[in-house]
C-alpha cells in the first residue's frame, strides 16, 4: 500500500537554473527517506522575470509503514 501526494510548488531563485538545482536537491532528499517509494520528475515552468520555476501536480509515493517507523526513532 502506499499514500500519492501530488505537489504544486515554486522554486524562486536568481534564475532557472539555479530554481533546476534546487528542485533536483529536493527531489534527491525525498528519495533518500525509507519511506518514499517514488518521486515524479515533473515538467517545469519558468516564473515570470526569470526568478525561478514552477511544477504542479508532482506525484510522490509513500509507504505509510515505513514513514510512521521513521517517526518512532
Amino acid at each position: 500500500e502506499h499514500i500519492k501526494i501530488r505537489l504544486d510548488a515554486t522554486f524562486f531563485a536568481s534564475d532557472m537554473a539555479e530554481a533546476s538545482v534546487h528542485i533536483d536537491q529536493f527531489d534527491a532528499a525525498l528519495r533518500a527517506e525509507p519511506w518514499c517509494l517514488d518521486v515524479e520528475v515533473a515538467t517545469t515552468v519558468p516564473i515570470d522575470g526569470d526568478g525561478g520555476l514552477s511544477f504542479a501536480g508532482k506525484s510522490i509515493l509513500v509507504d505509510p509503514a515505513k514513514f510512521f517507523d521513521s517517526r518512532a526513532n
